[in-house]
């Protein structure tokens, strides 16, 4: 097992919101009452590197990831880079990732349940890195006052994820924020990340379709997924998400394969031409999310 690094903390009072997706596909929200604590990695700026560094652990387009500690366990803490956003952007672009997460973890749930029905058996133990995930909101929260700041946290909210050792691990990435998944029959886990995707816009009834698919594949077989983005019928997710428009380009560059068909996916074809309409009805009327039978749920007109 990997040791943790040396790292200095700063401790931090918080109030903790968690995001689950309940059976008939409901977002539920729950803000905890009494406040918490929290450690999180200090003067992680200063050891921003191309590769993990004491407190800092990696930074992508929008946004960093740092070391954090709570309730005895590792995690990694984000924010956007405040060059990309503001107080309230920042939160809104954090929640939404954590969304995310909750519906790719409640769409992998029934997407087992579909191989299984379809007598098509998984070759691999795959999860996404979601449970303990959590949105924190920081009380009496002081904002930096100066450039070249070291405080912990630049905005009053974060995002934290139980930590995620790649030591012994690959990290793969099978698909686009723009692309779809396209992988041929010799790569199994691929493939199987395909007709994922798939699933999830058929069982969410159009509603969603996740993008930028990535995860860390493990010896034995065991896959964990993380930091996903998507597009939504209501346009709502995140910045990335391009509403029906992104949901359409996804639909013509999904090539279904023959696993598609075993698992009872309504095979996809390239949309007909036609005007673009805004949805109007809410993301919960408009899903048919629970998967109860061994038919395919019926896609929304």
């Amino acid at each position: 097992m990997k040791l943790e690094p040396s790292i200095s903390y700063d401790e931090y009072s918080f109030l903790k919101t968690t995001i689950t997706i309940g059976d008939k596909g409901d977002e539920q929200m729950e803000q905890s009452k009494s406040s918490e604590m929290i450690e999180i990695a200090s003067d992680w700026r200063s050891e921003i590197s191309d590769h993990p560094n004491g407190g800092y652990i990696a930074k992508g387009l929008t946004k960093y990831g740092f070391h954090g500690r709570y309730d005895e366990k590792r995690y990694a803490i984000f924010q956007v880079k405040e060059i990309r956003a503001n107080s309230r952007e920042n939160e809104a672009d954090l929640r939404g990732e954590l969304l995310l997460l909750a519906y790719g973890h409640y769409f992998l749930n029934s997407f087992k349940k579909r191989a299984e029905v379809s007598a098509c058996k998984l070759p691999f133990e795959i999860s996404w890195n979601y449970s303990g995930a959590f949105l924190g909101t920081v009380t009496n929260f002081k904002p930096p006052t100066a450039a070249g700041h070291r405080e912990s946290l630049y905005f009053d909210t974060f995002l934290a994820i139980p930590y995620l050792d790649l030591s012994s691990g690959t990290e793969r990435k099978f698909s686009g924020g723009a692309e779809a998944g396209n992988h041929d029959a010799h790569d199994v886990v691929g493939r199987w990340m395909d007709a994922y995707a798939h699933h999830v816009l058929e069982d969410s009834s159009e509603y969603l379709v996740l993008t930028d698919l990535q995860g860390a594949v493990f010896n034995p077989a065991r896959v964990v997924l993380f930091d996903p983005q998507g597009h939504t019928s209501l346009e709502d997710s995140g910045f990335w998400d391009k509403g029906t428009e992104g949901i359409e380009q996804w639909k013509q560059q999904h090539k279904c394969k023959s696993l598609c068909q075993k698992l009872g996916l309504t095979l996809i074809s390239p949309p007909k031409a036609s005007k673009k309409s805004k949805a109007t009805t809410s993301r919960r009327s408009n899903s048919t999310l629970v998967l109860s039978s061994s038919k395919s749920p019926k896609k929304a007109d």
